[in-house]
């Protein structure tokens, strides 16, 4: 059940707010400062300043952190 609920969620579009899974990666020069958009809206990889920090969450929640880089799928 909770598997169609994502599909129904994701074929909606509605993916400004709401739970995400989060991948928290420090920057490099392969990863600039920023906020990427990933598998269809319902995850984000956020690179951040290691010396400034994680940056504040996207809103909505509960959302899932993973510390690293993602996996372009």
């Amino acid at each position: 059940m909770r598997f169609h609920r994502r599909i129904k969620r994701v074929r909606a579009g509605n993916r400004d707010a709401g739970p995400f899974t989060i991948f928290l990666v420090e920057a490099a020069a392969d990863r600039p400062v920023g906020v990427r958009v990933l598998w269809g809206g319902i995850a984000r990889e956020v690179c951040y300043d290691p010396d400034q920090g994680p940056p504040p969450l996207p809103p909505g929640g509960p959302h899932k952190l993973i510390l690293g880089p993602a996996f372009d799928v």
